[in-house]
């Protein structure tokens, strides 16, 4: 109970930031904190079901894989886009399970945040810029992610 209180309260302090942030905002980052929010609440007030509560780890894998996509690939490279947006969510359909929260959804999408992150990372790496990492506000988004993701392949293998 204190802990969900805890997590909420963050989540309201990540949405308020990045409403406030300018480049948080034209990243979308609002809309990612908005959507988590809303699962959460809807779901720890049993104003959704679980079938509902588990289309959240393809919505998720959606969202990141967009922003990235915009940080990286130039705008007119729509194909790779789209077929990379069919892509995730064909396998996120296919992992869907048919009661129950689906484990599978989860490993997909600690899997599309560790190739997203080190795809930036590795991109930057290339790149060589001026700008240092720690001043780039995807650095810090690339490894909360694979934090995420790491704590998750963790927890479950134990």
């Amino acid at each position: 109970m204190v802990q969900d209180i805890i997590y909420n309260c963050l989540l309201i302090l990540c949405l308020a930031v990045s409403c406030y942030n300018e480049r948080a905002r034209q990243n979308y980052f609002w809309i990612y904190f908005l959507l988590v929010l809303c699962y959460e609440l809807f779901f720890s007030y049993k104003w959704i079901g679980i079938k509902i509560y588990t289309t959240s780890a393809i919505l998720y894998s959606l969202f990141f894989v967009n922003v990235y996509l915009k940080e990286l690939l130039d705008r007119r490279k729509y194909l790779v886009k789209w077929s990379l947006n069919i892509i995730v969510l064909g396998i996120g359909i296919y992992l869907y399970p048919e009661n129950g929260y689906s484990i599978s959804l989860g490993i997909m999408m600690a899997f599309i945040f560790i190739i997203l992150g080190l795809v930036w990372l590795f991109n930057e790496f290339k790149i060589n810029s001026q700008v240092s990492l720690m001043e780039k506000q995807f650095f810090w988004v690339s490894v909360s992610l694979l934090l995420w993701a790491v704590f998750f392949f963790l927890d479950w293998f134990q």
